[in-house]
Order: structure tokens, then C-alpha cells, then sequence
């Protein structure tokens, strides 16, 4: 009983300001949140109907395949941008914590490489179409050297980094240059704040700190087919003029995502956003 109430007052302290939808229905609750290595290993990939196989063999087959059917996957936020501009940033005249589009996703894995041409297990070709995608995590394993050389003799040492990295895909086709989110502020070439804050909450000092240095992000998302795959590509190539490249093995989710979280260091949800598939903006 205890712990409820002081669930209530810890809520009333925290005015929000997000988008009205059912992602809200998230807001204010503890949610059981999984990393993307977790997700990954708990998800079972349906093996397609058999030229030999019945209809009633292949559901029978298919329903005692346990997967769950809902997940929430969570990270760390990126709290700094590659530039240096804070991505969760306080407003000590306003009282306000703010947060931004890109603290979900600043990183670039090169996730327009996974087209059709070389990703038979999925139907999508990011070379014609757009789709959201989200990289959780990029780690190195190692760093090799070679040599290589141009057609017109030029020989070059090329600096090659290996890494994994973890993808998750929505494969539904949106509009281009499309944000993840709805911002809630108009739209401005000349504001980058205006480009990007999807969320804010009316915070005291101690309680902005708090939330921005323990806080996660989260995607609620639910598993399609594939579901999942591993895929090996190279991203950036080497050139004569920029002698490195970096090898990725990324292992892929593929989900429809419905929403993205902001959840406090207890699992609770600060803030919900309902993922945009407008045509464009």
C-alpha cells in the first residue's frame, strides 16, 4: 500500500507535455523491460509452409513455437549528439526537461545497406523506399591492416575495424524524411531545438538531474517475419583518398514499433511517443 501511494505522489510531482494517443496509456506505468540481446534470444523464427507440409500441420507447428508477441526493448539514452549538443537538455529558467528525437537513435550503422539486392530475408528495398530503423548498440572486436590497390596501380594500407552492432527494423513503408516521432513544436529550418523535441516534463533542479543521468529509453514493439536474421556488410567502403572500413556482423530485429518510452531508473514511464508514418512533412 505504501509503495502505491508513493507511486501516486512521485507522479503528481510530473507535468507532461506528449502527443495524446495509445502510446499514453504507458504513462505513469512500470513496464518489464528486456535489452535487444534478450529480445533476440527469446524470439523464434517461423520456418515457412513446406511444399509437404498441411495447412493444419504448419499452424499446429507454427502455435507451438513460443514467442512472445509483444516486447519492450530498452537502451541507454545518447545523451550527447556526434556534435557535441546535449540530447536531453534542462531549461533551468522554464523548469523543463526536454527531449530530443535523436537521443533514441544517434548512431549510423549503416542500416540503408539491408535492400533487397542483398537481403533476401526480407521484402523491403531501402534504395526506393523508407523505413524506420533503430541501431541499439556498436561494439569493436577487432582492427587489421591490408593493402590494397586501384586499377591504375595506386596501392593504399587500408585500416579495417571489425565490429558487431544490433539493428532493429520496422520493414512498414513511410514517407521520406519522416522523424521517428511527432515533434511538439513547429517544424524550423532555423531551429534545431524546434527540429527535434518530441517530449517534455516540468521538473524541479534535482529531479532533472536525476532523470537525465539514470533514465532509459525503450521501443514497445511487436516481433513480424522474419522476425530475426544475422547479416555481414562492410560500411564505410575503403577509398583511395580514405584508406579505412569498418566490417559489421549486425544482428536484426524485425518488428512493427509502436511506440518509444522514456522510463525513469525504475521502469516507470516518464514519457510515451507514438511512432509517425505520416507521408511526409
Amino acid at each position: 500500500m505504501n509503495n502505491k501511494i508513493f507511486i501516486l505522489a512521485l507522479l503528481s510531482s510530473h507535468s507532461a507535455v506528449f502527443a495524446s494517443s495509445q502510446c499514453s496509456n504507458f504513462t505513469g506505468e512500470i513496464v518489464q523491460k528486456v535489452s535487444f540481446s534478450e529480445a533476440y534470444n527469446a524470439v523464434t523464427p517461423h520456418a515457412p509452409k513446406d511444399e509437404f507440409e498441411t495447412t493444419e500441420q504448419y499452424n499446429s507447428r507454427v502455435s507451438e513455437q513460443k514467442s512472445p508477441s509483444q516486447l519492450v526493448i530498452y537502451r541507454k539514452p545518447d545523451i550527447k549528439s556526434f556534435d557535441g549538443k546535449d540530447l536531453i537538455f534542462y531549461d533551468a529558467d522554464k523548469g523543463v526537461l526536454k527531449i530530443s528525437e535523436f537521443a533514441f537513435y544517434n548512431m549510423n550503422i549503416g542500416a540503408h545497406l539491408f535492400s533487397k539486392y542483398n537481403t533476401p530475408e526480407i521484402d523491403f528495398d531501402f534504395n526506393s523506399m523508407f523505413f524506420h530503423s533503430v541501431p541499439f548498440s556498436e561494439n569493436l572486436v577487432s582492427t587489421d591492416n591490408y593493402v590494397a590497390e586501384n586499377n591504375f596501380g595506386v596501392k593504399v594500407n587500408v585500416r579495417r575495424d571489425h565490429v558487431t552492432a544490433e539493428l532493429l527494423i520496422d520493414p512498414r513503408k513511410k514517407g521520406t524524411s519522416v522523424p521517428l516521432f511527432k515533434n511538439i513544436y513547429p517544424y524550423s529550418l532555423s531551429s534545431r531545438e524546434n527540429n527535434s523535441v518530441i517530449g517534455e516534463l516540468k521538473l524541479l533542479p534535482n529531479e532533472a538531474k536525476t532523470v537525465k543521468e539514470t533514465s532509459f529509453l525503450a521501443f514497445v514493439v511487436e516481433p513480424v517475419n522474419p522476425i530475426k536474421f544475422q547479416k555481414v556488410y562492410t560500411f564505410p567502403e575503403a577509398q583511395i583518398n580514405k584508406p579505412y572500413e569498418k566490417n559489421y556482423t549486425t544482428k536484426v530485429l524485425v518488428a512493427h514499433i509502436k511506440c518509444g518510452l522514456w522510463l525513469d531508473k525504475e521502469s516507470r514511464v516518464l514519457g510515451s511517443y507514438e511512432i509517425n508514418f505520416e507521408a511526409n512533412r
